[in-house]
Parts: structure tokens; sequence; C-alpha cells
């Protein structure tokens, strides 16, 4: 069977496109709601955060899930954790509840995805100092445990009393006005 030039460029374009798409795009599926893929974490520290986060789910209905890749293979941690949190399907459907925290080890980047019914309580900044505040100064001791463990601490202390939540703020504005 003889193809011509045109279906040889067709088939060509083709798998240059499906092999393109597929680059990186190592996914993980979500079995546990602390998946460990950076090994990480001893097997008492997995077993003290899931049994903490699985308590949190049955208690509130919200899930907050922790994730661990080695790298993200140049894609943007961003990117890769609306992924994660999109194909798990994280938090209750017509909810959106679901909280995903990603550690990347080799990128040295870690991101708190959260669901729409929950980003009145974790907005963007809060998160972002969950992860600057609280999360990076263990992770530069090479503590992960400890950062993540806290990070859900905290999160879950914001979820079930927004007071505390409130005072977390006034900290930060009343450091910030010190600092100007």
């Amino acid at each position: 069977m003889r193809l011509n030039v045109t279906t040889k460029i067709f088939l060509s374009l083709f798998l240059f496109f499906v092999s393109i798409s597929s680059y990186g795009n190592n996914y993980p599926v979500l079995t546990e709601i602390v998946t460990d893929n950076a090994n990480i974490f001893t097997s008492n520290e997995l077993h003290l955060l899931r049994k903490k986060l699985k308590q949190f789910e049955v208690e509130t209905s919200n899930q907050l899930v922790v994730v661990t890749i080695e790298s993200l293979e140049g894609e943007s941690i961003e990117s890769f954790a609306l992924e994660v949190f999109n194909r798990n399907k994280l938090g209750q459907k017509d909810i959106d509840n679901g909280i995903l925290i990603l550690f990347s080890k080799v990128d040295r980047k870690v991101r708190i995805e959260v669901g729409y019914g929950l980003e009145h309580v974790l907005t963007d900044i809060t998160s972002h100092r969950i992860i600057q505040d609280i999360m990076i100064p263990e992770f530069k001791n090479e503590k992960y445990f400890k950062g993540i463990d806290l990070a859900t601490e905290k999160i879950i202390e914001f979820i079930g009393n927004p007071e505390l939540l409130e005072e977390f703020n006034k900290e930060k504005n009343l450091k910030t006005q010190r600092e100007k």
C-alpha cells in the first residue's frame, strides 16, 4: 500500500501532536487522601496525615488531599495542580469543596488548589500566606512532613473557625503596616 505525500504529511503531523499532547502529562490518579509519589514521608507520617485528613472529611464533608510528586517536568505548578484537581474530581460534585496541596520535590514548589465552594475561606491570598509563612520555612530545613502537617492544621482550623482566619489576616496586615 502506497501513501501519497498529503497522507504522509497528515500522519506525521498527527503523530507529532499526539506525542506532544502526552508529554509530561503523568498526572497522578489518586486512590488515597495522601499520595506520596516523591517518597518524602515515613510510613508513620503517612498514617498520621491520612488519619487526620480522613477524619476531617468525615466530620465536614470537605476533602483535603495531599499529593507529592518528584517533578513537574517543565509544567507550571498552577496548571499541574489544577489538572490533578479536575481529573480526580476532588470534593463533592455539587458543593466543589475540595482542597489540594501539591508539592513537587525536585522543583521545590508547592501549591494549594481550592474548589469554588471553599474559595470564600481559602482565598488565593490566604493560601499564599499559608505556603510562605508556614510551609516554606519548614521546607527550607527539609522538614516536608512538618510543613505540610502544619498547613493542613491551619486549613482545618480556618474552615472550622473563620474567626481564626480573621485573626490570621489581621496579624499579617499589622506586620505589613509595621514594615512600611
